[in-house]
């Protein structure tokens, strides 16, 4: 795959259109929706893009800890939108709280 990003932000936003059609969102919610994306996934990770862009013109290639652990990266902010403030990802992070709390 030659742009995970791109693959990622489609996904995301895929999502999010599809959840909106299930829920009866109003427009703070869409807005609030928009901003996540906006500010969770795309400016952040815009710097690991920028990254690849560079390392592509300068030495020809990206390099391949750049690009995985970048794609990675990208993965987990999605993963982070997507799962955010449901009840699985409370539980994991009342559990996370407990070992560290101890």
């Amino acid at each position: 795959m030659k742009c995970p990003f791109l693959f990622f932000l489609f996904l995301l936003i895929n999502y999010t259109v599809h959840s909106q059609q299930d829920s009866s969102l109003n427009e703070l919610d869409i807005s609030k929706v928009a901003s996540d994306i906006w500010f969770g996934v795309v400016l952040p990770d815009s710097l690991i893009v920028i990254a690849w862009i560079w390392d592509k013109l300068v030495n020809g290639k990206v390099h391949p800890v750049l690009g995985y652990v970048g794609a990675f990266m990208i993965a987990e902010d999605v993963f982070e939108i997507i799962t955010f403030d449901n009840t699985t990802w409370r539980a994991l992070g009342k559990l996370i709280y407990g070992f560290l709390s101890a």
